[in-house]
């Protein structure tokens, strides 16, 4: 969206034209409404303190993996939710849960959705080699905030291993999913039940903590 709005604001030809077929459905764009990422939400909006108070049952001693995604970061000339070179609020908003966090050398690293549809092999093998190493790397769970994202790394690990020919299995949450679990909300409204990974290995760690 930000860069859509970045393209119609320098364009105003085209800005006109989107507005012609949007007449149809009597809408028109004006591009006045700001454009939140849900990190710079959490963030910025509510923030780590509020958030942190609200956690009913706290992670800790997990550590995660914070994933960005291409587009939380990209392109930084638009301005985007964080430092694109050294990001650190998404590793803030996992502290405020209790839970431990660590910088990896792959944090930056694109999923490999990008180039799905045109070479699916090469995407499957970025996403792999990124699950395999935070498996060895002491890590309980990687945690993004993107869709694309978290098609790859939990929906495609089936897929992943058979084409590697080795384990990758390993949990992927939304953040909000984890907020939710620390905050006692029920899993089925969280959409637990629809990740592909092996999201339960750290809903009982959690539970054993909290137990």
């Amino acid at each position: 969206m930000c860069e859509v709005k970045d393209t119609l604001q320098a364009n105003p030809t085209l800005k006109e034209k989107v507005n012609a077929t949007l007449a149809s459905e009597d809408l028109r764009y004006e591009g006045t409404a700001r454009v939140r990422h849900i990190i710079e939400v959490l963030h910025d909006d509510i923030g780590p303190e509020r958030i942190q108070k609200s956690i009913a049952k706290p992670m800790a001693g997990l550590k995660f993996a914070a994933h960005y995604g291409c587009h939380a970061l990209r392109p930084s000339e638009l301005g985007r939710p964080d430092d694109s070179r050294n990001p650190r609020k998404l590793e803030t908003l996992i502290g405020a849960l209790g839970a431990r966090w660590d910088i990896y050398p792959e944090r930056l690293d694109c999923c490999g959705a990008g180039i799905a549809v045109s070479a699916g092999e090469s995407s499957l093998k970025i996403a792999g080699a990124k699950l395999q190493k935070l498996r060895t790397a002491g890590f309980d769970g990687l945690v993004t905030t993107c869709p694309f994202c978290m098609r790859m790394y939990d929906a495609r690990q089936e897929a992943i291993e058979a084409l590697l020919g080795s384990a990758t299995s390993f949990p992927v949450f939304y953040y909000t999913q984890l907020l939710g679990l620390c905050m006692d909300i029920d899993r089925a409204s969280l959409g637990l039940h629809l990740n592909m990974s092996p999201v339960d290995e750290v809903i009982q760690k959690l539970q054993a903590r909290t137990a």
